[in-house]
């Protein structure tokens, strides 16, 4: 289990597979907005500018008809704290 803040959202999750250093999947227990999470799965791949990560997380609003019309402002919220959690790992790897 791991809890994560990131842009004032709060994830607690289960790590559900961990390879290390290849991949990690996980299962959003809780989380600040109401959602149903399937899984994530982060895949590390080696280039020749260091290590890009391939990230892809399932997930659906417990609101159904609101759920639906915030859908798109959903993913762009969501993709805006990814990004921060990836700037903030690289920054701390890199630092």
């Amino acid at each position: 289990m791991r809890k994560v803040r990131v842009l004032g959202v709060k994830f607690i999750e289960d790590i559900v597979a961990f390879d290390p250093p290849h991949c990690l999947e996980y299962h959003v227990k809780e989380c600040t907005f109401p959602i149903e999470h399937e899984i994530g799965r982060m895949e590390l791949i080696p280039s020749n500018s260091g290590t890009d990560i391939h990230w892809v997380t399932r997930f659906e609003s417990r609101i159904p008809v609101l759920g639906r019309i915030m859908g798109p402002i959903s993913c762009r919220i969501f993709n805006r704290v990814f990004k921060s959690a990836l700037e903030q790992a690289k920054a701390k790897l890199e630092g």
